[in-house]
């Protein structure tokens, strides 16, 4: 799920190691001893950094034959635990001890005034180009960013299921930095105290207590990423805890390599493997891919083989093709262009469309040119300025310095983004107006919710807790209308279903029923089993859920079971993804199934069909444009479409179908507010303000609970 959606940032953020070499180029002073190679620069780590983001940038652009590029950001991982480590264990050895401030302080000056300078250009653009409701989630993308903890804001929306589907971040590419920024945090000071258990132990043997702790955590780290993998696979692909055994990999690297290197045949085997491996995850890894997981150690172990061969002082060919002055170059602007290049993806995209692959290959192109001068104009003078070397405080200032600006630019940009009234209750009216007014309602100054507020507008089963989770199996015990009421309806189905529940609560009450939900995200009513994009992988969660809501519906002895679903899911056989015709077919015989299931459990069974979908981008288009909602109204031939939920129902005698467009789409078109009400709080999702406004459509065609 996360690969095409979520962009796979370059974090390579370490200096390459440049002890004893000042300069020149890659000649004599590049063949060194294998004695000493792993302490002196590398060329081929610098090819090999380009070739990792040319990965990633080339993924990005949506060139299909490179599926895996995301994979970029594993080999990253490996290089700068590699670099990272190998520089802290050298000063242990020189100095007998590590340097925190110092270090510290280089890892400010190489970051963060490239990564202010473009959340600062973010901001700008944003003001200029982003909806209203965008240019919010931008500024708190920015603040997240600046404090470099984006990527457990991506963690959490990965398994949150209203957070699919949502608009991109042109600062979501930051996520892998964090993880990064983060490990640096924690990783000296795992060498701290592996070093003074090391004196503890009164070891001989190097660094013994050193090796110890980085495998205990590596290790650690292995295990929870294939385990939280084969559950979360989107929550593990941004968690640091999960990540950090492939920098831990790069560390065990840099404390093998000195005092082992590997001859020059074996180098040749390792550099060929490694090369196999890493080229084998970018073309044959995609979006279907269960990642991180144990699908990650063939770019990772085969970054691992390759820098090993290199340390053996082998230059020779095919190591040679990393060491071209043009690979080495963009190794060097490496960080810069992967800052760059996303957020102009992004941007071009909503100012011309989905782009094209050359469209994207053209503006990845073009980012080129403000990393290069971000490089020679900020980062390298930064670096190199005399007066941030000594003192250290001044560096770390400087390091506190970008992150408040950066906070205060994301505040800013919160602050003055443009707003509307809340409409008092008593002038939303919603679906009230109907069918008496079944005009667009074309301007509005108020409204209720307002878009930047929609998405928490998902009522009250939703608020307590009554939408089960992805990864729970079991609802909990639900119960709302009348709570003593003789007579019981069940809610079933997903958060498509729960939507519906404002007006059936009202119903329910009204006629002294008591109303049983059982939801759960992402999980659609028919016997099939689907795949679950967060997961990576099929949904068996659903299935256990949907059985257990079954038997649960069976104990009941509802006299009224209304169920509804999204429809749009991708079912799978054997583990495979079906093609949507396929799946299509599978879900009407799926929902057949169920559908009678419910039928012998139940008096009643009442079906409504999925609503009509908006336009994609309702709440950005109400946002700018309050005055001309008609332009976010969706024609009503689009928006309306047949569903395999309804195929079902209609295929069977004993149930009742009911079609939710008349209360939607009350002409030719389906609007975008209604009766001064936000009809959608997304793009598929009622607000629980309008379905509240519901209540009296639906008793009228909830013929059971009228005594029908």
């Amino acid at each position: 799920m996360p690969h095409p959606t979520k962009p796979d940032p370059d974090p390579a953020a370490e200096l390459l190691s440049r002890s004893g070499r000042s300069g020149g180029s890659a000649g004599s002073k590049d063949r060194v001893g294998t004695a000493e190679r792993s302490h002196t620069f590398r060329p081929d780590i610098e090819g090999l950094r380009a070739v990792a983001v040319l990965a990633v940038l080339i993924f990005h652009a949506g060139v299909e034959f490179l599926p895996g590029g995301y994979v970029g950001v594993d080999v990253f991982f490996v290089i700068s635990g590699y670099l990272i480590t190998a520089l802290l264990v050298r000063e242990i050895d020189r100095d007998g001890r590590i340097s925190l401030s110092t270090f510290y302080a280089q890892r400010v000056k190489r970051l963060l005034p490239s990564l202010l300078l473009v959340l600062l250009t973010v901001v700008v653009l944003a003001g200029l180009l982003m909806p209203p409701v965008r240019q919010g989630a931008i500024a708190w993308d920015v603040i997240a960013s600046g404090m470099y903890v984006i990527n457990w804001e991506l963690a959490i929306s990965a398994v949150d299921y209203f957070a699919e589907g949502q608009a991109v971040s042109p600062l979501q590419h930051i996520w892998s930095l964090a993880v990064e920024e983060q490990f640096y945090l924690v990783w000296p000071a795992l060498l701290v105290v592996g070093y003074w258990c090391q004196g503890r132990l009164r070891s001989r043997r190097g660094h013994l207590g050193l090796v110890i702790a980085m495998a205990t955590v590596t290790i650690a780290s292995f295990c929870y990423n294939v385990t939280l993998t084969q559950s979360e696979a989107g929550y593990a692909y941004f968690s640091t805890l999960a990540r950090g055994r492939e920098l831990g990999i790069g560390g065990l690297l840099a404390m093998l390599l000195p005092i082992w290197q590997p001859g020059r045949r074996v180098a040749l085997l390792l550099w060929i493997g490694g090369a196999a491996a890493v080229v084998f995850a970018t073309v044959l890894l995609d979006e279907d891919t269960l990642f991180p997981g144990v699908a990650a150690l063939a770019p990772t172990i085969g970054t691992a083989a390759i820098i090993a061969a290199g340390a053996a002082g082998w230059d020779r060919y095919p190591q040679r093709l990393l060491t071209f002055g043009p690979m080495r170059h963009v190794g060097r602007v490496s960080y810069a262009w992967y800052l760059w290049h996303w957020p102009p993806i992004v941007f071009a995209t909503v100012v011309f469309g989905p782009l094209s692959t050359v469209e994207g290959l053209v503006v990845v192109a073009l980012s080129y040119l403000p990393a290069l001068v971000s490089t020679r104009f900020v980062e390298q003078p930064i670096r190199q300025a005399s007066a941030l070397r000594w003192p250290v405080g001044r560096a770390l200032g400087l390091g506190v310095a970008c992150t408040v600006t950066a906070v205060v630019a994301g505040l800013a940009l919160q602050l003055t983004v443009p707003t509307m009234r809340t409409a008092p209750l008593a002038r939303a009216t919603g679906a009230k107006v109907l069918p008496v007014d079944a005009s667009v309602q074309t301007k509005a100054n108020e409204m209720r919710p307002i878009p930047q507020e929609a998405d928490r507008d998902r009522g009250q089963m939703y608020d307590d807790g009554c939408l089960a989770e992805k990864q729970q199996t079991r609802s909990g015990e639900c119960q709302y209308g009348d709570t003593n009421g003789a007579k019981k309806v069940v809610l079933f189905g997903d958060s498509f279903a729960m939507h519906w529940f404002p007006a059936l609560n009202k119903v329910a009450k009204k006629h002294g029923w008591t109303l049983i939900g059982l939801t759960k995200s992402g999980c659609q009513p028919a016997d099939v089993t689907v795949f679950e994009p967060s997961f990576s992988r099929s949904y068996t969660e659903c299935d256990e859920w949907r059985a257990d809501a079954v038997r649960r519906i069976s104990k009941e002895e509802p006299e009224l079971v209304v169920t509804s679903s999204m429809t749009s899911y991708t079912v799978t056989e054997g583990g495979e993804k079906l093609d949507s015709e396929r799946s299509r077919e599978k879900l009407r015989s799926g929902y057949v199934r169920t559908l009678k299931s419910l039928r012998k459990k139940a008096d009643k069974v009442e079906v409504i069909d999925d609503v009509p979908k908006p336009r994609s981008d309702v709440l950005d288009c109400v946002a700018s444009q309050p005055d001309k909602l008609d332009r976010c109204a969706a024609g009503k031939d689009a928006a309306v479409s047949d569903t395999p939920l309804a195929d079902a129902a209609r295929s069977l005698d004993d149930v009742r179908l009911i079609k939710p467009d008349s209360a939607l789409c009350p002409d030719t078109t389906c609007p975008a507010v209604i009766g001064n009400v936000l009809v959608y709080r997304n793009a598929g999702h009622l607000s629980a303000t309008y379905a509240e406004t519901l209540d009296g459509w639906l008793e009228e065609r909830l013929a059971t609970m009228r005594g029908q």
